[in-house]
């Protein structure tokens, strides 16, 4: 697989690639004069409200959504190349799922959260410092697999912000990566003793800069959930109904277009050390086969940090982007009733009266 827009060739990570057997749909549509992007919906895009004039919302309630009964322990967390996942397990009583409205009788099933740093999507312009997706399916027919992501925007704040079922994600990675870094230093350790056994003082630099790399991440809380695992924690957390929604694709090869993305209104605010611990996972990953520093990120030019959020793809009408909030439906969220007492023009949004 080739991803345009990314940095490093995929080739080298199919086993990474999500849907495998599906058809290659990567383009870049970063500049609008791609006429061979004119019917493609890729992904991810910049959200505008004033979109409001051009198209209707049609959803007529939130989106309502079910935990499950699935527990902690059953979760297969996993620090990928391109971003922090944690896989649903194949089989609980009650499977985590999400209903959408308008057009879908049926409810989504949740099979895995990603964690990106920065965020893939914008909001009229802005970047964010993170973005959580759950993803779910709609059909488990390999022939008819619609694919339905949800996405919340993470900002940093104040420490004052610190978001513990974040930091529960954090540490399940942290725990995953410092599994792969005790058993890469044991095999570096071995070789290096093969090397070098009369060289004490290189062994003594080498236990020194081996203990540096193995150094845990420090955490200001640690929260124990017990009993069910709740993975729609975010869309309480976010403090809003209203959504963008369009159709787009999955921001990693294959591509695959049709996706039906639902992208909260506002952020979650979280705390700066919570950013930044995503952001060493991220730069932390090694190869387990090879213990090697391995991402398809890009550097940011700090030797620790990498970006691995797909830039921008230019906004279409085959996205059918739509902007879902107060004329739509009533939302008692606190911080929507705010929003929606506030005149259209100070939402950003274009005043049409729609015919019944």
């Amino acid at each position: 697989f080739s991803c345009p827009g990314w940095p490093t060739n995929w080739e080298n990570y199919n086993d990474f690639i999500p849907y495998q057997g599906s058809k290659n749909m990567c383009l870049d549509c970063s500049v609008r004069t791609n006429r061979e992007c004119k019917f493609h919906q890729q992904s991810p895009i910049n959200l505008v409200r004033s979109i409001t004039g051009i198209r209707e919302c049609k959803d007529r309630h939130k989106m309502i959504w079910k935990p499950g009964n699935c527990k902690l322990a059953m979760i297969d967390f996993q620090v990928l190349p391109h971003v922090l996942r944690a896989y649903q397990p194949e089989y609980c009583e009650a499977e985590p799922w999400i209903d959408y409205s308008w057009g879908f009788p049926d409810p989504w099933m949740l099979k895995f959260t990603d964690i990106v740093v920065p965020s893939h999507h914008n909001l009229e312009g802005e970047s964010f410092d993170a973005e959580v997706i759950l993803s779910h399916v709609y059909s488990e027919d390999k022939h008819d697999k619609m694919i339905g992501n949800v996405a919340i925007l993470l900002k940093a704040g104040t420490e004052e912000d610190y978001y513990d079922f974040l930091e529960l994600y954090i540490r399940r990675w942290d725990d995953e990566m410092a599994a792969v870094e005790e058993k890469c230093g044991r095999h570096r350790q071995m070789k290096n003793e093969e090397e070098a056994l009369d060289d004490e003082e290189e062994m003594s630099n080498e236990a020194r800069q081996l203990a540096h790399t193995l150094k845990p991440i420090q955490f200001i809380n640690r929260t124990h959930y017990v009993g069910y695992f709740h993975p729609y924690d975010w869309l309480d957390a976010v403090g809003t109904q209203y959504y963008f929604r369009y159709n787009g694709s999955l921001p990693e090869p294959p591509c695959f277009e049709g996706v039906h993305w639902r992208v909260m209104k506002h952020p979650i605010m979280v705390a700066p050390s919570q950013i930044q611990k995503l952001e060493q996972l991220v730069g932390r990953r090694l190869n387990p086969e090879t213990c090697e520093h391995d991402t398809v990120g890009k550097p940011r030019g700090d030797g620790v940090s990498f970006d691995v959020n797909r830039p921008l793809q230019t906004l279409r009408h085959a996205h059918e982007l739509v902007y879902c909030e107060c004329v739509d439906w009533k939302s008692h969220e606190r911080l929507d009733n705010k929003y929606c007492r506030k005149p259209m023009h100070k939402r950003g949004v274009i005043n049409v009266t729609w015919p019944a």
